[in-house]
């Protein structure tokens, strides 16, 4: 092995019992992504940095492998939590080791951020006591069922937001608007407590399509297409829609200044420096310069970096895709100044190259 990676999560059962799961992610010699479940344990007692630290390093060890000495680079990639990042700072005393936050569980948290900021509790709350009432009343929801057949809606249950579950804000909010009229119209005849403004029910509409893009941005890292993104209505929502930028900019500033995070994105040919700014850019190609130069690059092993090496597998890009707005970003950018050395001349000749399609998976890539 030349490094290895792993994820892993401590969660509970639906019997209330706590457990540990630990996975690893490599890549063939084919560049083929795999993963193999190496474990899922159950873990009593105080969960606190030294505990969970202990534990991994025991997961770890059942496979012949000591996170301690191993001196190839390792990878861990968590959730935001205080007692993970505890274990994998403070009780970890191996610098080939390296921690990382998950993206799709920081994106959530800037969410919460928002939420938190722009005072939506009231609002949510409203939305949860609806929910609420037609999921734990029968006599309710078969009220509610009748009058969907009436109106010709879709026969969907209400979702109730729960805060632990990725993106049931959106949810919530996205299907009470789906059944909006069938609500209102029970609503009046049958519960006078749960009243929704007409204001309140825009504010409803903008929020979901604020929220929408983060979806489609959490599917995304799980491999799925992104619409695009729309944002209308009151003033009040495009605050929100600020909050929630301001706030993913600032959980996910580490990005910028993370080598690992900069040399990632500009050896995707699907992404390279378009997402960067000038002086990202430099930056990268000093970083790629040093990575490159450490291969001691001989004539046997110079880059391949003509488009015929590479055949990208690919989906159909949306119409109305986050993707589009990616593609014509791409093709409205220009290069920069040409460099001399034999290396920066194969890491300029790289960058300069066309993206690949957007939605090409890079580590599908076989050679002629």
């Amino acid at each position: 092995m030349q490094s290895i990676s792993f994820t892993f999560d401590i969660w509970t059962s639906g019997a209330q019992q706590p457990y540990i799961s630990l996975t690893t992610h490599y890549l063939t010699k084919q560049f083929e992504l795999r993963n193999k479940t190496l474990g899922c344990s159950y873990f009593p007692g105080e969960h606190d940095g030294k505990s969970i630290f202990l534990k991994i390093k025991s997961m770890v060890s059942e496979w012949n492998m000591d996170i301690l000495s191993l001196n190839i680079p390792i990878y861990m990639v968590t959730d935001n939590a205080r007692n993970i990042s505890c274990a994998l700072n403070k009780y970890n005393s191996n610098d080939n080791l390296h921690h990382y936050f998950c993206a799709a569980h920081t994106l959530q948290l800037a969410i919460q951020d928002a939420l938190k900021e722009n005072n939506m509790e009231s609002l949510l709350k409203k939305c949860r006591s609806i929910v609420t009432h037609y999921n734990h009343s029968n006599k309710s929801w078969e009220r509610l069922q009748q009058i969907q057949v009436r109106l010709n809606l879709p026969n969907h249950k209400l979702i109730q937001m729960v805060e632990t579950r990725w993106n049931s804000v959106f949810l919530m909010l996205e299907r009470i608007i789906e059944q909006k009229e069938a609500i209102v119209l029970d609503l009046q005849n049958w519960v006078k407590d749960i009243n929704i403004t007409v204001g309140e029910w825009k504010l409803i509409n903008g929020y979901v399509e604020i929220l929408k893009p983060v979806l489609e941005a959490t599917k995304e890292f799980s491999q799925e297409d992104i619409p695009t993104f729309l944002m209308q209505y009151s003033s009040r929502i495009r605050i929100f829609a600020r909050s929630l930028k301001k706030s993913i900019s600032n959980r996910f500033q580490v990005c910028k200044n993370d080598p690992a995070y900069l040399l990632a994105t500009a050896i995707d040919p699907r992404f390279k420096t378009i997402l960067m700014e000038s002086y990202e850019v430099e930056n990268v190609k000093r970083l790629l310069t040093t990575e490159v130069e450490s291969f001691k690059l001989t004539s046997d092993t110079k880059l391949e970096t003509t488009e015929q090496n590479i055949q990208p597998i690919t989906v159909p890009v949306p119409t109305n895709s986050l993707w589009v707005i990616l593609q014509e970003r791409s093709i409205s950018s220009t290069g920069n100044e040409g460099l001399t050395s034999c290396v920066k001349n194969e890491i300029q000749e790289y960058l300069h190259q066309p993206l690949l399609p957007p939605t090409s998976n890079p580590p599908c890539m076989v050679e002629n």
